[in-house]
């Protein structure tokens, strides 16, 4: 008598899925790939298992926002800063009526402009690495979003201490 396990076909779950799918143009969560007519409840692009649930996109997106959020705020901060830096020295150059800038305001605002960018790349990094992070378990993509965070978070303050020693 042979012990190998019997495939029976789609569960009854897959099977709804497949069904739904044959009607419906739907796109993969993770990575868009249009699903319509699938043989099986796995993205055929990504892999990422499939089911079909009464769900909400919007509350899924926490962490994804939350890793978002850091490089966003921080780009915005300094280039902000790097702005009105900018506007202050030539309007009192202006008045002053010298040429001549001093360097520590040229190195401030240099500091404003790398940081600016950095945090450009890093949210040009995460959108393009977005499937990737959703593909991850909720827990795992809260730790990354919070190193993210963070790391963006400590290189702000090293560029401030800098910032504060130099000049």
């Amino acid at each position: 008598m042979s012990c190998a396990p019997v495939d029976d076909g789609p569960s009854r779950d897959e099977a709804m899925l497949l069904t739904w799918l044959e009607r419906h143009d739907e796109c993969c969560p993770v990575c868009r790939y249009r699903l319509q007519g699938i043989e099986s409840a796995r993205c055929p692009e990504c892999g990422t298992d499939l089911r079909l649930t009464v769900d909400s996109s919007e509350a899924r997106q926490g962490a994804w926002l939350f890793a978002m959020l850091a490089p966003a705020l921080g780009m915005g901060f300094t280039s902000v800063v790097a702005a009105i830096l900018l506007v202050a020295v030539t309007l009192e150059r202006i008045q002053q009526g010298s040429a001549a800038i001093p360097w520590q305001p040229v190195v401030i605002f240099s500091t404003m402009l790398l940081l600016a960018l950095i945090d450009l790349a890093v949210l040009m990094y995460l959108l393009s690495h977005r499937s990737n992070f959703m593909k991850r378990p909720v827990k795992a993509r809260w730790k990354l979003a919070s190193a993210w965070f963070i790391g963006v978070g400590l290189m702000h303050l090293a560029a401030g201490i800098t910032l504060a020693v130099v000049l």
